[in-house]
């Protein structure tokens, strides 16, 4: 029976739980040792009793166990079979908790997140699926709150990167239509057990609540397009429109696409509904 006999957050505790299970690269398996951080996680996305947390890649539980010991209403994923055993067990004081043991990029979300309102994400995810993480939470924009990551610090850069920037992206397009990205906190690699090879940080999304673009879809479309033919000057991606409708849009055909802000997106993807028919 596995007992919290030593300090949860070091790596003499990891290695007494996992004991003969040897961790795979290829999940991107690292655990957060450092407990001042995971509060300071904690805080930051105001977390409170009984609220739902929903959380991915829980590995050891060396952060969802400080989220149950606050009072939250945990959700939390595991692709490991071998791990999900160790948080069963770790977490069987705290019935709040339920371990689900899965893909995250492959389970029914919604049949989680259809359980409550409100959710909170507060995560530290595998680093190889940070991009499809946001990307599949931001498919339910309604049910969240705010999702608090820790991330690449590449990912963390295109989150908050304005329209121009070099890391300004398709995903950044997609945070910035359903809510506002804010890096928090740059993160050592010592706080990690085993150290990931890059730099970290902290990264709040925090959702726009009772705003709703009419075009979500299309806007999106509009940003995939433009996307894929990056450096591309505008009218290059957009020949049916003419210098009129430009004019009419107060954007120079002559500008990148990368360089058009969210606003910009929804006046083309609006004229391409409405004078072009395009459709959702």
């Amino acid at each position: 029976m596995l007992e919290l006999e030593l300090p949860l957050h070091s790596p003499r505790f990891l290695k007494s739980v996992l004991g003969d299970i040897r961790l795979k690269d290829k999940w991107g398996q690292r655990f957060l040792i450092d407990r001042n951080l995971i509060e300071k996680m904690i805080n930051l996305a105001e977390v409170k009793e009984g609220e739902p947390v929903l959380e991915v890649g829980a590995g050891v539980g060396t952060l969802t166990i400080p989220l149950a010991e606050r009072g939250a209403k945990v959700y939390a994923v595991e692709k490991d079979p071998r791990l999900c055993g160790i948080l069963k067990e770790l977490l069987k004081d705290f019935p709040q908790v339920r371990v689900i043991q899965g893909d995250f990029l492959k389970i029914n979300l919604w049949n989680i997140l259809r359980k409550e309102k409100n959710w909170k994400v507060v995560s530290n995810p595998p680093y190889s699926i940070t991009s499809s993480l946001i990307t599949r939470l931001l498919d339910y924009p309604s049910r969240l709150r705010l999702i608090l990551l820790t991330l690449q610090k590449e990912v963390a850069m295109k989150l908050a990167s304005p329209p121009g920037h070099k890391n300004y992206s398709l995903l950044t397009v997609k945070v910035n239509l359903y809510g506002k990205a804010k890096v928090l906190h740059w993160v050592s690699r010592n706080v990690f057990f085993p150290p990931p090879k890059v730099d970290s940080a902290i990264v709040r999304i925090t959702i726009y609540r009772g705003r709703k673009r009419r075009d979500e879809k299309r806007i999106l479309r509009i940003a995939e397009m433009i996307f894929q033919k990056r450096r591309k000057m505008i009218h290059n991606v957009f020949p049916q429109l003419t210098e009129e409708d430009w004019k009419q849009l107060n954007i120079s055909p002559y500008e990148r696409g990368e360089n058009l802000s969210l606003e910009d997106l929804e006046k083309i993807a609006n004229i391409l509904k409405n004078k072009y028919g395009m459709e959702d």
